[in-house]
């Protein structure tokens, strides 16, 4: 059991990165164009920012879960909850994407 966990770590770890470094590129790309000026039109801004927040945010949360379970459980409480409350946040604001993002025509 322990096996699958670490290689299930590995990977979320992994992930987490890659999708870091896509969502950096993504940020650069909206900071040199024009369009950061109306950033608040902008829907990949809403959804880069859900992403970062949760899967930057809880990495160590799922990274190092058990070890933080079981010798520090009061952080792993207090990370629990921000887990709740960004993944709350996340799809708040994939779904202000939606709403307040527009279309490019």
């Amino acid at each position: 059991m322990d096996q699958v966990r670490i290689i299930s770590s590995m990977s979320y770890t992994v992930g987490v990165f890659l999708l870091a470094i896509m969502v950096y590129l993504e940020f650069i790309k909206q900071i040199k164009s024009d369009e950061i000026i109306h950033f608040q039109t902008n829907k990949m801004f809403y959804i880069n920012m859900g992403v970062m927040l949760f899967y930057v945010g809880t990495l160590p949360f799922f990274a190092f879960d058990k070890f933080i379970y079981e010798h520090l459980f009061e952080v792993w409480n207090y990370y629990f909850t921000f887990f709740l409350i960004s993944v709350n946040l996340m799809y708040i604001l994939f779904t202000l994407s939606f709403i307040w993002g527009k279309s490019k025509p």
